[in-house]
């Protein structure tokens, strides 16, 4: 039984355009590793590229969903599903993220097996959970909700991958000595950080927005939490792809780096030839 619908809120216009350029950048960066992938068929290229092509669907949804909430001025069958499509398909980002990692960690099979089933089930269970009316999506419910449980779930989840994920890789990070290789697992290392980034804030916007009287729609931390989360898509494209004027930044900075270095050296010993004349 529907509760109380919500009549549309003309201060979600600007969110709904904000969502709308997010899914046209997101969509952008999954056709540019489409193409990337077809030239190189690499595993972590193909997991990057389901990974935002899962953040693309999510988008897309949420954004219909919005857009018919607006123009009908009530919320559609389009809008029930839109939110719950959007979460899931952050699980499923999140399990390609799984999928790049485990490659990059050099997982054996039964290692990575292990890490990518966990997930999985993890993720079946919350598909399930978000898939039952119980969440009332676009209905205004008592607090505390099943919905809100859930989402609690989804948050927590990925900031314990996340974190986890981070402190791996900064160990990873500090026992490569190739300077090209640790600029790549820089980059790595502040996409999982913006990602853990974009479910910090979502935490804090529902925390912030619970001590306002009177909350908008979609707080100042929303948007933050979202554009951190394109950021970082970006950021995980530059990781894997890195375009040539970077390769060349990267070796002609080395290459700096080791004229210095032997130019200090060869100072040293002539200052040592000096001082025992």
């Amino acid at each position: 039984m529907y509760l109380q619908t919500i009549p549309f809120d003309p201060e979600v216009i600007p969110f709904v355009y904000f969502i709308i350029i997010t899914a046209i950048i997101v969509t952008f960066l999954y056709l540019r590793l489409l193409y990337r992938y077809r030239k190189r068929e690499k595993p972590l290229i193909r997991a990057l590229m389901f990974n935002t092509l899962s953040w693309a669907v999510g988008t897309w949804a949420y954004s219909i969903g919005l857009i018919s909430w607006y123009y009908i001025d009530d919320r559609t069958w389009l809008y029930d599903i839109s939110i719950p499509i959007g979460y899931i398909s952050i699980l499923i980002s999140t399990y390609f993220v799984l999928k790049l990692a485990t490659n990059l960690l050099d997982y054996d099979k039964k290692k990575k097996n292990l890490v990518l089933n966990g997930y999985k089930i993890y993720m079946l269970i919350m598909i399930v959970l978000f898939s039952l009316p119980q969440n009332n999506w676009g209905i205004l419910p008592p607090i505390p909700t099943f919905r809100m449980v859930n989402l609690v779930l989804l948050i927590l989840g990925n900031i314990i991958v996340y974190s986890v994920l981070i402190k791996l890789f900064r160990d990873l990070r500090g026992r490569v000595n190739d300077a090209f290789q640790k600029k790549k697992l820089f980059y790595v290392l502040v996409f999982f950080e913006l990602m853990l980034a974009t479910f910090l804030l979502m935490v804090g916007n529902e925390i912030f927005l619970m001590f306002l009287s009177d909350p908008p729609p979609y707080g100042i931390l929303e948007y933050l939490a979202w554009t951190c989360g394109i950021l970082g898509l970006i950021v995980g494209y530059l990781a894997l792809i890195l375009p040539d004027r970077f390769k060349y930044w990267i070796k002609k900075r080395e290459k700096q780096k080791q004229e210095e270095r032997e130019i200090e050296l060869k100072t040293k010993n002539l200052k040592a030839q000096i001082d025992q004349l």
